[in-house]
C-alpha cells in the first residue's frame, strides 16, 4: 500500500498545508539549484550526483555572502571563539612581533586578521575575493588601527583576489582560514589549500601551521518530514539544505566520517577522492522509535488538520519515522592534530545544533521516500571528483546506495558495533537554545555528551 503524501504541501499557500510544520519546511533556506553530474555506479539501487556551484568571477563569487551572512558567521559563537582561541595559542609559540600570518578568506570584517595583529603577529596578509568586502574589510583594518590603537595600520595588508592569483612577498608562518562548505569540500578547499601549501606556508608540512588542522565532512541516514510530504520548493533538486536545528530533518543511525581533508598532508591535485572511511549504517530501531514520538509531537497541535486530509497522526508519524530520505551531510571543523578541539556543526551524534552551516540533504528517491525497518543496513559509494583539480572547476559529488535486511546478500557489518547510547536522542530546549539529550527509554535527560545515567 502506497504511503499516503500530505495534501497540499507542494505549494506553500494551500489552505491544507499542515500548520504546524508549515514554518519549517518553507521558511528555510532549504534549495540548492546544483547541475545533475555523472552516475556513480549503474548497479546501485539508489543513486544522486551533483555538481557544487559553479565558482563564478570575482564579482559573480560562486557562494556568495551579504554582510547579513558574514554577521552570522561572527555571531556563531562557539565557532568564532575556537577561531580566536587556537589563533592566540599559536602566536603564543613566538617572540612577539615575529610571526606572519595569513588570513584566507578575510571578509569584510578582517576578523582574524585583525585579531593575530593584536596578538603580536609583525605581519598580517588579508585576502579577501569579493572587492566591495575588501574595500570594507581595509576600512575595519584603519579604524581598528586608528580608533582602538592596538596595532598599526601597516601590520595588515588586506589584497583583493582570490587567494591563487595573488601573491606574498614572503612565505607565512601560519594560515587561519574559514572555507568550509556544508559539504566540507564543497567551497573550494583542495585546490585553494593546495595552492596555500606550495605558495605561501613555510612549513607547510607541519600541522601547527594550520588554523584549522582538518575540515571533515559527517553523514548518517535522515529521514525528512517536509521532503516525505512534499513541501520542497523544487522536488526534482538534486540537493536540499536543511538549517543544522530545524526539527523537521532527523537521523536514523549514528554519522560516519565521509570526508577528512587534513591540510598538513598532501592534498590531491585531480580526479576521484574517495569516502574517509567504509559507509555501511543500520537503521537504529531506538532512533526510529524516538523519530516517531518526535513526529507525532509536532503534528499533534494540528491533529484537526491532518485529520481533514484524512491521516491519522500516530500513523503518518510512524511512516515518516520509517522513511529513509537520504544521507545527511555535514561539516565538522577540527582545530588541533589530536582532534580535541572541535567545531561539531551538529552534535557528536548528529544531533540538532545551532549553526551558520545548513545539513546537506540529497535525496535518493522522490517524495515520500524509501521504506525502511528497523535493522535495515544502508551501504553506500561516495565519490568527490575534483575532475582537473582547478580552483574554478566545480567538484562533482556521486551517491550510490544499496538497502538490505540484516543479514542480506552482500550487507557488511555496520562500522561501530554496538551502540551505547542507542536509546538516546537530543532536542533543543526552547528557552536556552541549548541542545540537551533525552533517554526514550527512560525519560533521563542531561545537558552533557556523553550523558550520565541517573
Amino acid at each position: 500500500m502506497a504511503r499516503p503524501r500530505l495534501a497540499g504541501c507542494a505549494a506553500r499557500r494551500l489552505a491544507l498545508v499542515l500548520l504546524a510544520f508549515r514554518a519549517s519546511c518553507y521558511d528555510r533556506p532549504r534549495v540548492v539549484r546544483l547541475h545533475p553530474g555523472p552516475r556513480l555506479a549503474a548497479h546501485a539501487e539508489y543513486e544522486v550526483s551533483w555538481t557544487a556551484t559553479d565558482l563564478g568571477t570575482a564579482d559573480e563569487a560562486w557562494i556568495e555572502f551579504d554582510l547579513k551572512h558574514y554577521q552570522s558567521m561572527v555571531n556563531d559563537g562557539p565557532r568564532t571563539a575556537l577561531f580566536l582561541d587556537e589563533l592566540e595559542r599559536r602566536l603564543a609559540a613566538y617572540p612577539p612581533g615575529t610571526a606572519t600570518v595569513l588570513d584566507l578568506g578575510t571578509g569584510p570584517f578582517a576578523l582574524f586578521a585583525k585579531a593575530a595583529a593584536r596578538l603580536g603577529a609583525r605581519k598580517v596578509y588579508a585576502i579577501e575575493a569579493v572587492p566591495a568586502s575588501a574595500a570594507r574589510a581595509r576600512k575595519e583594518v584603519s579604524d581598528a588601527a586608528k580608533y582602538g590603537r592596538e596595532f598599526a595600520e601597516s601590520v595588515v595588508e588586506v589584497l583583493e583576489g582570490f587567494s591563487t592569483d595573488v601573491a606574498l612577498p614572503e612565505k607565512v608562518d601560519l594560515v587561519i582560514f574559514e572555507i568550509a562548505g556544508s559539504i566540507a569540500s564543497e567551497e573550494g578547499c583542495y585546490a585553494t589549500m593546495r595552492d596555500a601549501r606550495d605558495r605561501f606556508l613555510a612549513r607547510p608540512d607541519d600541522a601547527s601551521s594550520y588554523i584549522p588542522h582538518a575540515y571533515q565532512t559527517l553523514g548518517a541516514p535522515a529521514t525528512d518530514l517536509c521532503h516525505h510530504g512534499g513541501g520542497v520548493e523544487d522536488p526534482g533538486a538534486p540537493v536540499l539544505r536543511v538549517q543544522s536545528d530545524d526539527a523537521t530533518l532527523r537521523l536514523l543511525a549514528d554519522p560516519l566520517l565521509v570526508e577528512d581533508i587534513v591540510f598538513s598532508a598532501p592534498l590531491p591535485a585531480r580526479g576521484a577522492v574517495p569516502p574517509a572511511s567504509e559507509l555501511a549504517w543500520a537503521v537504529d530501531g531506538a532512533r526510529v522509535d524516538a523519530n516517531e514520538a518526535h513526529f507525532a509531537g509536532l503534528l499533534e497541535p494540528d491533529r484537526a488538520a491532518v485529520e481533514a486530509n484524512g491521516y491519522d497522526v500516530a500513523d503518518l508519524a510512524r511512516d515518516v519515522a520509517t522513511t529513509l530520505t537520504g544521507v545527511a551531510l555535514w561539516p565538522r571543523l577540527v582545530f588541533d592534530a589530536g582532534g580535541e578541539r572541535t567545531y561539531e556543526t551538529r552534535g557528536p551524534r548528529g544531533e540538532m545544533r545551532r549553526s551558520h552551516w545548513p545539513t546537506v540533504l540529497p535525496p535518493l528517491a522522490p517524495a515520500p521516500g524509501v521504506r525502511v525497518r528497523p535493522g535495515d543496513v544502508l551501504t553506500a559509494a561516495w565519490e568527490a571528483d575534483l575532475r582537473d583539480g582547478a580552483v574554478d572547476t566545480p567538484i562533482v559529488y556521486s551517491l550510490a546506495c544499496d538497502v538490505a535486511a540484516p543479514g542480506g546478500a552482500g550487507a557488511p557489518a555496520p562500522a561501530g558495533g554496538a551502540q551505547p547510547y542507542a536509546a538516546w536522542a537530543a532536542a533543543t530546549d526552547a528557552g536556552s537554545g541549548r541542545t540537551y539529550y533525552y533517554n526514550a527509554e527512560t525519560g533521563a535527560t542531561s545537558w552533557d555528551w556523553p550523558p550520565r545515567e541517573p
